[in-house]
This record gives C-alpha cells, sequence and structure tokens, in this order.
C-alpha cells in the first residue's frame, strides 16, 4: 500500500508561517508538517515565494508543490486563458519545485453536463499543448489534472495523459457547496471515479486537489491515493474548529458552547484527546486552544501529519470514525476500506 503524503496547503501571509515555525521549534515539536507543501504562485505575494525558496533551499520544505490555481478559475477570478498564460511564463522562469500542476479548468456542481464536457475538454487539450511549451527538464516533473463527472470524461483525461507519459496526475472533480461553489467535498460520485483510476491505472501516482480533513484522509489511503493537499487545518482554526486525529471539525470557540450548538465542550474534548492517543503543546489547556486561534491552527496542523502517520498503526480508526465523524462512515464501502 502507498504511503499517503500529507501536502499542507500555503496561503498565509510570511510573517504568519514564520510565527508558525518558530513556535513548532520552541516547543521541540518532532513531526514536519511543512515536510510537503503546495503552494499557487500566481496568487502569492512575492515576499511568500521568496521565503517558500528559502525554506526550500535550507531543507525544511522537502517537496514543493507549484499549484496551477485552477480554483481561482473555478471561482471566478481569473479567465482560464489568462491563467495559462501567466503560469506558463512563471513555471518557465522557476524550475526550483518538485511538482509542476499543469493548468486546469475545475467544473462546479452547478454547471450543466455540456459545461462540464467542455471544461473537461479545455483542461486536456489546453494542458496538452501547456506541457510541450515547458522546458523538457520539467515535463517530468508535471501533475496532469483529472476532471470530470462521468467514467468516461475521467477515461478521456486519463488516456490522453497516458499518450504523453505523465506518471503522476491530480483528481480534482470532486463535489462542491458554498454560495460560489468554492469548496470542496468528499462525495461517492467522485470516490467512485478514484476507484476507476485505481482499478485501471494502478502505475500512476495519484494526487488529490483541495479536499482534506483527518477522516477523509483515512478514506482517500485506503483507496490507494498518494497524496493530498488540504488548507482546511487553517479555515478550521479561525472559525473556531479544531480537529483530532480521525476525526471531522468541532468548535470549541466559548461562545458556541455557552449557546449549547453542538460544539465540543471540555469533558469531550478530553475524551477525545484520550481516545485518539493526541497530546501537543497547543492542546494542553482548554481554555487556551478556546481563546486562541494560532494554538488551534498548529493543533490541527498536528492531528493532519499525526492522521496520516498513523493510518496503518491506530487499533481504533474505523471505530472512532465512526462515533465521531459518522457522515464519514458512509464512505467505508464504497472505498472498499
Amino acid at each position: 500500500m502507498v504511503n499517503l503524503r500529507f501536502v499542507c496547503t500555503l496561503s498565509i501571509a510570511p510573517r504568519d508561517l514564520r510565527m508558525l515555525l518558530c513556535e513548532l521549534k520552541y516547543q521541540n515539536v518532532t513531526l514536519k508538517p511543512f515536510d510537503n507543501v503546495l503552494i499557487s504562485p500566481l496568487f502569492s505575494r512575492s515576499e511568500t515565494i521568496r521565503l517558500v525558496k528559502k525554506l526550500k533551499e535550507d531543507g525544511t520544505i522537502r517537496n514543493l508543490y507549484f499549484d496551477s490555481g485552477g480554483y481561482q478559475v473555478q471561482k471566478g477570478v481569473i479567465g482560464y486563458h489568462a491563467l495559462y498564460n501567466h503560469l506558463l511564463r512563471f513555471y518557465q522562469e522557476n524550475d526550483w519545485a518538485d511538482y509542476y500542476v499543469l493548468p486546469d479548468y475545475p467544473p462546479t456542481s452547478l454547471d450543466s453536463p455540456e459545461q462540464v464536457q467542455q471544461k473537461v475538454r479545455l483542461t486536456v487539450e489546453c494542458g496538452r499543448q501547456f506541457y510541450w511549451e515547458l522546458p523538457s527538464h520539467l515535463r517530468e516533473k508535471t501533475i496532469g489534472v483529472v476532471q470530470g463527472r462521468s467514467l468516461d470524461e475521467v477515461h478521456y483525461c486519463l488516456e490522453n495523459y497516458k499518450r504523453l507519459g505523465i506518471k503522476q496526475l491530480g483528481f480534482g472533480s470532486f463535489g462542491t457547496r458554498g454560495s460560489d461553489s468554492g469548496v470542496n467535498i468528499l462525495d461517492e460520485r467522485s470516490l467512485e471515479s478514484i476507484a476507476f483510476i485505481r482499478r485501471h491505472y494502478p502505475e500512476i501516482r495519484l494526487h488529490t486537489f483541495g479536499v482534506g480533513n483527518p477522516p477523509t484522509a483515512y478514506i482517500l489511503s485506503k483507496m490507494g491515493v498518494a497524496s493530498f493537499d488540504s488548507s482546511g487545518w487553517i479555515k478550521a482554526a479561525a472559525y473556531g474548529n479544531i480537529y483530532f486525529p480521525f476525526t471531522r471539525a468541532y468548535n470549541v470557540s466559548f461562545r458556541r458552547i455557552e449557546k449549547g450548538n453542538g460544539a465540543l465542550n471540555e469533558d469531550a474534548f478530553l475524551q477525545l484527546k484520550d481516545l485518539t492517543g493526541h497530546e501537543c503543546p497547543f492542546c494542553r489547556d482548554f481554555r487556551e486552544i478556546s481563546k486562541s486561534r494560532d494554538k488551534r491552527v498548529l493543533h490541527n496542523l498536528l492531528s493532519m501529519v499525526e492522521t496520516v502517520e498513523s493510518i496503518n498503526e491506530h487499533p481504533q480508526v474505523q471505530s472512532v470514525i465512526s462515533q465521531w465523524s459518522p457522515n464519514y462512515s458512509k464512505f467505508f464501502k464504497v472505498g472498499k476500506v
């Protein structure tokens, strides 16, 4: 079985990243949450790119992914052809990353079948052209993006990338929600597509884009996914939420607890710590993690890494998920977990 890799999506200011690194070092944390990092260079500050390059050079970052920024196309921030041109120029001028995601045009759950088909064809045809415009030494580092609702569309992507000789693919057609359809969610259709890819192309190293919390990581690992990226650890913290290994996000803000809105109280918090065996410097005090966004960020980040590192070792994974994240247990059958 392929060891799952958690790729930390960075979309924070350089000052905040330096603070996180300093705090991890100060607390003598041995886990390395920034071993694998993904950034969208077209939508990152120049200072962020310089800092990431420095961290890559000093070994803090071992595997660096340059993302195409297709999510921004999905949200309507930039047009697909504009993204293509800017991305090509950036890739040609920056050859120090380990992985380069080809440009893609992600469908949303609101798209008609005709719109989805058009986006899939653009992703593949323009991705093929983009591939040949890259310097030869970067082509072997590319990740082709698989989009599509139907298995026929997924197969169309696979066949075209296989002809190019691309060995690494990324799946991006998850269900979406939110007012702008900008939030990826795990659903049965997307898991069936992933199972199809693994069944027909087992030699391909498969990455999944923009979906990931601890129970999702477990499901993906059992389906043979090699890596996934997520920024959920920081988004959850901003809303007062925390993860534990193999659990969904739970709110711990005192405001929610006082209103009784299904938040995690201290007793349940301690129960989950005991059940998952998690202990880190940032969740020692319930009141502190309830009040401090930074402590929630760091705790969530370590919970993600701990989940991935203990997937095949924790004796009660499915029990933890079924009890504390029951909406995910329905995917056990789909993924043949």
